[in-house]
């Protein structure tokens, strides 16, 4: 009764590993796991911050923080809606 077990076991490692390929191989979820990454950043700055300046009101740390993650994530999406937009003025000029 053990070996079925086992079988299952690696089944289950299987399916896993067919899920992480297909994450790698889509370039848009790539992109969205660096923002995701380069947000938490600052939010963990934050929160050693907070931990260690507790006079400073943190209201106004957290809407600085929130202002840099919104340029990040704005000059995140220039170069991709530059790209396309470039090749669209050639062939309209």
């Amino acid at each position: 009764m053990q070996c079925p077990t086992k079988i299952v076991c690696n089944v289950a490692t299987q399916t896993t590993e067919l899920a992480d390929v297909g994450t790698r191989t889509d370039a848009v979820q790539e992109t969205t796991e660096v923002t995701v990454l380069k947000a938490s950043v600052p939010e963990s700055i934050e929160a050693n911050s907070s931990e260690a300046e507790l006079d400073i009101e943190p209201g106004d740390s957290d809407a600085e923080v929130q202002e840099s993650q919104d340029l990040e994530a704005e000059e995140m999406d220039l170069p991709s809606c530059a790209w396309p937009s470039t090749p669209i003025r050639k062939l309209e000029k």
